[in-house]
């Protein structure tokens, strides 16, 4: 369905663009139905194999729930990177059980070499939509890795096509959802603990501020309720 979006008390869609809550299933978590299924398509065109080590570029809502994904599938170490602005989003990724990176005080690649006895991330999800969160990724991976690319940068990104053919790397670009990854979601969304990604609930009518506190980064998820 590809409508736009509102803010609104009622919508009407169509029957068939609509699923119903499992019964243990909150409307706060099933508000984040959506961006899970981002996440569950993710590692639905990415392979991740048990004992990979993961890196996630990134620490919005997407990159968030992309590691808690992740680590549901027997990954053996998960990074997220982010920015100095990214640090309460950081310190929640850290609190989940990932590893943090800021990188504006620590240099991402050496941390990574490190990690890995310097061979790379065996799988890096860029989910920060920026031009430079590619090319980072690009250095963050193995030779022989994976790329997922999750992020929608909003300018053209310069790649060096000879080092991807060197490094054997595969780039894979991931795009929403489809029918199927919605009657995953369904199964996934009581599985997994997703209220530390939301921060903020507001009534309908303060959707200035809930924009206002996403654009400022002081929220993470922040949910409008109808009243």
């Amino acid at each position: 369905l590809q409508k736009n979006g509102v803010f609104a008390k009622y919508v009407v869609i169509p029957c068939e663009a609509a699923y119903k809550l499992p019964d243990n299933v909150s409307y706060q978590v099933g508000a984040l139905s959506e961006p899970l299924c981002v996440a569950i398509r993710a590692l639905e065109r990415v392979p991740l194999h048990c004992g990979d080590v993961v890196v996630i570029v990134g620490a919005g809502p997407i990159g968030l729930l992309l590691m808690l994904m992740v680590q549901t599938v027997g990954a053996s170490r998960v990074v997220v990177t982010g920015l100095g602005i990214d640090q309460s989003r950081l310190k929640v990724a850290n609190r989940l059980g990932a590893e943090i990176i800021n990188i504006e005080t620590e240099k991402p690649e050496k941390k990574i070499l490190e990690i890995t006895q310097g061979l790379g991330a065996d799988v890096v999800f860029e989910t920060a939509g920026h031009p430079s969160a590619v090319l980072q990724s690009l250095r963050l991976v193995r030779k022989g890795g994976r790329v997922g690319l999750v992020g929608l940068p909003h300018a053209s990104t310069q790649i060096n096509t000879a080092s991807l053919a060197f490094k054997e790397i595969d780039l894979i670009g991931i795009r929403a959802y489809t029918p199927l990854t919605w009657k995953k979601n369904q199964k996934i969304l009581p599985k997994i603990n997703l209220t530390q990604i939301i921060t903020h609930s507001l009534p309908l009518r303060e959707v200035a501020q809930g924009i206002n506190l996403v654009k400022e980064r002081k929220g993470i998820k922040v949910l409008l309720v109808p009243e």
